[in-house]
């Protein structure tokens, strides 16, 4: 068996959880496969056309002699009509995935224009399977495809440790870590930040590729930026005694898989979340962390957890049992190779 797997970026964290840490599996089943960037990269083939072409033109090859296409969810291929059909074309065997609400335009929360839904029904309707994130993503893929399984993004457990139950004698530390796109779910709670650094000892910590501080927190060397770096992720993510996930009640952040929890809980730390999409089936309120619906209630949770050690022990290990148990990439690997192998093997013209 061979793979052809068309990814968006090395750096995205889609690509970076829902293939790369895969791949593992695969080498140790002796399964051939490729990794291919959908986009040319800037920095290896530039902005000359002939690139530009040759890199499609190879792509599609490497597509038509694989025994399965893995697609990850439209960036620029959405974009890109004539290179989509022919991609279909040359291969009946495509898998398709995706982790977030790429109907919805996440600007307005409404559903995208008619001529990229359509896009994007041909792409669900004519895969031969659909990998979704979770349950609500599954819901929109159902439309046009029956073949639809629901495979949440896994953390690595044997790369994830926990951390030490104790602060040593520093402050208590609240930890955000997300991509510059998702700062402004972060800063929906500066009244709650600006009420624990006047109220507690509480510092902050947020982790992302990009800073984004805010001037209405003013300036407070309480509040730490560190800058995202993949070498570093798990050690950051060791240094919060309390991890957040601030999200907007609206159709596209009901496709958020969550994945920011796992990792925090992963690493055996109590989270405190809002109630919205994926948030709700990974959180237990009260057991492995807790679901703040509006800014009373963020403050609140965060202040039981920062004047309860005890209670953030407990909810540390519930919240790492849970991942061990739902969501690791020791758990999904079977279900994930399996699908694979079942649609490589079909025949392929059949559907």
């Amino acid at each position: 068996m061979r793979i052809a797997f068309l990814v968006l970026s090395p750096d995205t964290p889609s690509t970076r959880f829902r293939v790369f840490q895969y791949l593992p599996v695969l080498v140790q089943q002796r399964v051939k496969f490729d990794v291919m960037e959908m986009e040319p990269s800037m920095g290896t083939l530039g902005l000359k056309k002939s690139c530009r072409l040759w890199h499609y033109l190879r792509s599609l090859f490497i597509a038509w002699s694989s025994d399965l296409v893995f697609l990850q969810k439209p960036g620029f291929i959405i974009n890109r009509w004539l290179y989509l059909r022919l991609l279909f074309y040359l291969q009946k065997k495509v898998i398709f995935d995706f982790d977030d609400a790429i109907f919805i335009n996440r600007m307005t929360g409404l559903p995208h224009d008619q001529a990229r839904l359509k896009k994007l029904a041909f792409i669900l309707s004519r895969s031969r399977a659909v990998i979704a994130g979770n349950p609500y993503l599954a819901e929109f893929a159902k439309k046009y495809n029956r073949r639809v399984e629901i495979i949440p993004t896994p953390v690595d457990c044997e790369r994830y440790h926990p951390r030490e139950s104790c602060t040593s004698g520093r402050s208590l530390a609240i930890g955000w870590m997300g991509t510059d796109s998702n700062l402004p779910y972060l800063f929906t709670l500066i009244p709650v930040f600006r009420e624990m650094l006047a109220d507690s000892a509480a510092r902050f910590l947020f982790v992302s590729n990009r800073k984004g501080k805010p001037v209405e927190l003013g300036f407070s060397a309480r509040i730490v930026w560190k800058t995202w770096q993949a070498e570093t992720e798990v050690e950051d993510l060791r240094l919060f005694d309390i991890g957040i996930m601030p999200l907007a009640d609206d159709a596209y952040s009901q496709g958020k898989c969550g994945f920011k929890l796992l990792q925090y809980m992963a690493v055996g730390i109590p989270v405190v979340a809002s109630p919205v999409g994926m948030n709700r089936e990974i959180v237990e309120d009260g057991v492995n962390g807790f679901l703040a619906r509006d800014e009373k209630e963020w403050l609140k949770k965060l202040q039981a957890l920062c004047a309860d050690g005890k209670l953030r022990q407990r909810m540390g290990m519930a919240g790492r049992k849970c991942v061990e148990e739902k969501f690791s990439l020791q758990k999904s690997s079977a279900s994930w190779l399996a699908m694979l192998q079942r649609v490589a093997s079909e025949n392929k013209l059949s559907q």
